[in-house]
């Protein structure tokens, strides 16, 4: 059976995070900020940066993180719009969640936050504690996001294994 390579995609249309796990290994994550007014640029932008990781991690599956639809603006409509229409045209198979599904990465009886979720998630991926902890310091969030990309690709790839068994 081949190893799957996930991308998580976590976005909003001045931030987008991306976290590539092979297998179990989390193969590569960042955030990327794009300033100023969302337009085809911008649009354009982000869409090449997914064509090259797409290529050069030999991508399998999507996981994508969709925005509550009262959260939803008509640019991260477009995005999304372009993301999904690339994915379907390179015949990637693409999983839309939403935020709760990361709540399943807390332990039972922890509260279900995104300071708990990130925890959880540095727990699993022991390389993410700095980034945790400069995060927890942060007054404006930052890697939120990233958190969020990473979390979406494990549990994406959780199901997959369930379903593969």
């Amino acid at each position: 059976m081949q190893t799957k390579t996930i991308i998580g995609l976590s976005m909003n249309t001045r931030m987008v995070a991306f976290a590539i796990l092979r297998g179990t290994f989390l193969e590569h994550y960042q955030i990327s900020l794009h300033k100023g007014v969302f337009n085809s640029e911008k649009n354009d932008r982000i869409l090449k940066r997914l064509q090259k990781l797409t290529k050069t991690y030999a991508i399998t599956d999507v996981a994508l993180l969709l925005p509550y639809e009262n959260h939803s603006t008509n640019h991260i409509k477009s995005l999304l719009e372009s993301i999904t229409t690339y994915f379907k045209k390179h015949n990637l198979p693409i999983c839309t969640y939403y935020s709760e599904v990361l709540q399943v990465i807390c332990e039972e009886g922890q509260p279900k936050t995104k300071k708990t979720i990130m925890e959880s998630i540095s727990r699993i991926y022991p390389q993410l504690q700095r980034l945790y902890h400069k995060e927890m310091q942060n007054k404006n969030k930052y890697y939120v996001r990233l958190f969020e990309a990473i979390g979406l690709a494990h549990i994406h790839s959780q199901s997959r294994n369930k379903a593969d068994d």
